[in-house]
C-alpha cells in the first residue's frame, strides 16, 4: 500500500514513516497541502493521512481538493491530529470527505488496520461513518451550503455596492453640487462692481470647510473599503482599531485581555484574518446582545491565535448545524484559504467564545511588534 503522510513538522512524520515503512507499506511524505497534490500528481497513492493545521493549506483543504478530482476522489483520507477540535470542527471535517478523524496518537499499526477498511468502502461505493449521515448526503450537504455561500456574497456584494453608490451621491455628490453652486456665484460676484468682498469671503470660507468635509467622507469610504492602519501600521494595529469603532458604534465594551503582538504576516494572511475578525464582531453586534467583549491575539510556536468572547445570551452548540449560519460558513471559508482553524464554543446564558488559530510563516525581516495607535504610539 502506498501511503501519504501529509504533516509540516518532520518529526511528527517520522514517528508515522518508520512503523508504516516496516509493515511493508511505501510511505511518501509531504510538508503541506500544496506539496501533498504535488505529490499526488507524481504518484500511485492508495490512502492519505494528513495533520489539520498546514500552512498555507490545511488538512480540510487538502481533503476538498482530492474529493473534487476525478482521479483521485475514492483515496481514503483520515485526519490525523492532536489539536483541539469541537464536534462542529469534526462534522464540517466529514462534510468535506473526511473518512475518519482520529486523535493523536494512535499506534502505526491501527490506523493501517483503518486504512485497509477503508479502502473496499472508497472503491465499491457510499461509505455510512458512525453515527454519521451517508456520504452521499454529506455531499449533497456540501453543495448546498456551497450554493447558500456563493448566493451570500453576491448579497453581499450588492448590498455593499448600492450602500457605496449611495454614500457617493448622497455625500460626495451634494458636496460638489454646492461647491459648484458656490463657483457659479463667485464667478458672477468678479463681474460685479462694486465687489462684494464680505459675500466673497463667507462663501469661500463655506467652501473651504465644504472641501475639508469630502475630503474626510472620502477617508471613511477608502477605510471602509480597506483600513489604511493594515498597510501602514500592520494587522495590530488594525485589529485595535477595528475594536474601538465597534465599541463606539455599538456601545459594546471592547477589552484586550493581551494586547496583539503578530509577525508580519503575508498580506492575504493579514487581510483574511482582518475580514474574519470584522466578521466576528459583527455577529456580536447582530446576535448576540452582549455588553462586553474580551480579545486577546497572540503567536506562540508559529501559531496565531486570535480569541473573542462576548457575555451575550450564547447558544446551544448542537443546534448550530454548519449551514445554518452563512456568516459562519463564510468565516470558515475565509479559514480554510489560510490554512486556519476556526472554533466556537458557547452555552446559552453563557456567551461565546470564538477561536481563531492561523500557522505562520512570518515575512523575512519581519519580527512581532506591539501594536500601535493611529499616532505611532505604542499600546
Amino acid at each position: 500500500m502506498n501511503i501519504l503522510v501529509v504533516d509540516d513538522n518532520s518529526s511528527e512524520r517520522g514517528i508515522l514513516v518508520a512503523p508504516l515503512a516496516a509493515a511493508g507499506c511505501s510511505v511518501f511524505e509531504a510538508g503541506g497541502g500544496a506539496s501533498a497534490l504535488a505529490m499526488l500528481e507524481q504518484e500511485k497513492i492508495d490512502a492519505i493521512i494528513s495533520d489539520i493545521l498546514l500552512p498555507p493549506m490545511d488538512g480540510n483543504r487538502l481533503c476538498y481538493e482530492v474529493r473534487r478530482s476525478e482521479r483521485f476522489r475514492s483515496i481514503p483520507f483520515i485526519l490525523y491530529t492532536g489539536t483541539r477540535t469541537s464536534p462542529n470542527d469534526q462534522q464540517f471535517s466529514l462534510e468535506l470527505g473526511i473518512d475518519r478523524f482520529v486523535r493523536k496518537p494512535v499506534p502505526a499499526k491501527d490506523l493501517l488496520k483503518l486504512l485497509r477498511e477503508l479502502t473496499p468502502l472508497r472503491r465499491t461505493g457510499p461509505r455510512v461513518p458512525p453515527g454519521r449521515k451517508q456520504a452521499k448526503d454529506a455531499q449533497q450537504n456540501s453543495g448546498e451550503q456551497l450554493r447558500a455561500l456563493t448566493a451570500r456574497l453576491f448579497t453581499v456584494r450588492e448590498d455593499e455596492s448600492l450602500r457605496l453608490a449611495r454614500a457617493i451621491h448622497d455625500d460626495l455628490g451634494h458636496a460638489l453640487t454646492r461647491l459648484n453652486m458656490d463657483l457659479a456665484f463667485l464667478e458672477e460676484s468678479l463681474a460685479q462692481n462694486p465687489l462684494p468682498r464680505a459675500e466673497i469671503f463667507r462663501r469661500t470660507r463655506a467652501m473651504s470647510k465644504q472641501v475639508e468635509d469630502t475630503v474626510r467622507v472620502v477617508q471613511h469610504i477608502a477605510t471602509e473599503l480597506r483600513p489604511g492602519l493594515l498597510d501602514d501600521l500592520g494587522l495590530a494595529a488594525a485589529l485595535e482599531w477595528q475594536a474601538e469603532q465597534f465599541a463606539t458604534r455599538t456601545g459594546i465594551r471592547c477589552r484586550w485581555r493581551r494586547k496583539p503582538a503578530v509577525p508580519g504576516l503575508p498580506n492575504k494572511q493579514a487581510i483574511l484574518v482582518f475580514r474574519i475578525f470584522q466578521e466576528i464582531l459583527n455577529n456580536i453586534a447582530r446576535h448576540s446582545r452582549a455588553t462586553t467583549v474580551e480579545l486577546s491575539c497572540a503567536e506562540q510556536r508559529g501559531v496565531l491565535s486570535l480569541i473573542v468572547h462576548d457575555n451575550g445570551k450564547g447558544f446551544d452548540e448542537k443546534t448550530l448545524a454548519p449551514r445554518a449560519s452563512l456568516g459562519l460558513l463564510g468565516m470558515r471559508e475565509y479559514t480554510l484559504l489560510i490554512g486556519g482553524r476556526l472554533e466556537i464554543g458557547s452555552e446559552p446564558g453563557r456567551g461565546t467564545t470564538v477561536t481563531l488559530s492561523v500557522p505562520v510563516k512570518p515575512m523575512p525581516g519581519k519580527t512581532p511588534k506591539p501594536a500601535k495607535n493611529a499616532r505611532g504610539r505604542k499600546s
